[in-house]
Formats: C-alpha cells, structure tokens, sequence
C-alpha cells in the first residue's frame, strides 16, 4: 500500500517533464523562458565577471624552474618589505625619542649636545655604552647624561675625538649621590648592581621609604645638577640590626634599549 503513492507522484512527475519538453519544442514556453532568463541575467553576469579575473589574476608556470624562480622573487619582495617595516618602526621610535628630549631640553637653560649610541661594551660586571660626540663637541668625563624627558641615564666616563664612552646607572662602577622624594627627603648614594639594576644605600633607618617614591640627583656632585629623575623605588630591605635601609630603584627608562641621548654641559 505504501508504494502507490510514491508511484503517483513519479508518473506525475514524468508526465509534467514530458509536457514541458513537448511545448519547449513546440514554442508555447518561449515567452516564459525569456522572462525567466532574464532575471538570471545579472547573476550570470556577476559569475561570470568574478570567475574571469580569477583567471586573469592567476599566474601560469610553464616549468617547475619557472615555479622555483617566481617563489624566489616572491621571497625577495617580501624581505624588501620586512626590511622597510623595520627601518620605518626604527625611525618611528627614534622621532619619538627625539620629540621627549627636544620638548625637556626646549625648557631647560642648561646646554645640551644631542647622541646616538652606536655600540654597547660587553662586560660581565659592568654597563657601558659608546656615543657618536667627544671631546671636538665639548664633551669631558663626570658629564651627565640624559634619556628622554630629561631622565638622567648615567655619566661620561671616557672622552676622545669623535666618541664617548657612557657608564650607565646599573654599571658595577656606578656611584651617584641621590635623594628621594619621599615625605623625609632621604639622601643616600645610589649604586649600580653589575650591570642589571640599581640600590640606594646608606638611608637612615629611621627615615620613611615607601614603594613608588620618585628618586633624582640631590646636586651634591659635581658636574651633576639637582633634581634629574632617575627611578622609582620597587623594593624596601629593611633589616632591624642594620643602621640603614636599602631602596631596590626601577630606572624610568629602559637601559638597555637607548637609541638618542643627550649629553649635559654643566
């Protein structure tokens, strides 16, 4: 009983197929087909349109040496423009760092002789960095030196023609006289810690320190004038039995990625 139906509606379906073939030929349809083509005209046209600039975008190899020599070409190009990308973000970064210190230096009184650093010395112990100015530009050792808005980064160790030699704050030679601009205004000397960070030493032990408190130069060196930023304080020893407390400093900028620095003269 089941199979009658789906026989009907087979026979139907035939029937209906075999009309449609039989008036097709016979013309009666040709007006209906018309309008039905062309509401499928624009489709047809989009189709069509896409499918040939697919085509004309696809490029066609010859040999499999055509193939190798276009993927090489392909690779060149794409390192040409890794190349730029990396020139562009470096002179990106060093606009930045120019605009900070022009907008410190365009406020201060004091005189300033813009760098670059152009090389880094390998030490263990120490941090150091060479500049591209010496003595020719008026610069002598025990100047400070300064990294964006004015944050001091170290001093001039060595001075000869066309270079300079630059100790940084975390140098395990590193000795500046600092205070904090904590509620007791505590003076200490601030020392490099083999090259990776920096601790003020010598706080009194009855002097509050807390973290965040801002430190600078407390102008008791010479060459060095008052109330350079430095850092701020991360960390706090403090050890009952010890007459003075110990300040972790975190730098304000990063020392190990200076590009433009600017040399102080007193």
């Amino acid at each position: 009983m089941r199979g009658k139906p789906k026989k009907k509606i087979f026979l139907s379906i035939t029937a209906v197929l075999v009309l449609v073939i039989i008036f097709h030929g016979l013309g009666w349809l040709s007006s209906i087909e018309q309008h039905v083509r062309g509401l499928f005209i624009p489709a047809s046209d989009t189709l069509y349109s896409w499918s040939v600039g697919a085509e004309d975008n696809v490029e066609k190899f010859e040999s499999v040496e055509s193939l190798e020599q276009a993927y090489a070409d392909l690779r060149k190009r794409h390192l040409a423009l890794m190349v730029d990308r990396s020139q562009l973000l470096s002179l990106q970064e060093e606009n930045r760092t120019l605009r900070s210190q022009l907008k410190f230096t365009a406020s201060s009184t004091a005189v300033y002789i813009g760098a670059e650093v152009v090389g880094k010395r390998v030490d263990p112990l120490g941090s150091t960095v060479v500049v591209n100015v010496g003595d020719e530009h008026g610069v002598r050792i025990g100047y400070p030196v300064i990294s964006g808005e004015g944050v001091f980064i170290g001093t001039v160790a060595e001075s000869r023609r066309g270079s300079a030699v630059v100790r940084l704050l975390n140098d395990n030679q590193s000795r500046i006289a600092a205070t904090l601009h904590s509620q007791d205004k505590s003076i200490g000397i601030l020392e490099g810690q083999h090259g990776i960070s920096m601790q003020m030493n010598f706080i009194p032990q009855n002097e509050r320190v807390d973290i965040g408190d801002i430190m600078i130069t407390s102008g008791l060196q010479e060459s060095i004038p008052y109330g350079l930023p430095i850092g701020t304080v991360s960390q706090i020893e403090r050890e009952p039995y010890q007459p003075f407390q110990v300040a972790q400093i975190t730098s304000l900028v990063n020392l190990d990625k200076l590009r433009i620095v600017s040399v102080l003269i007193p």
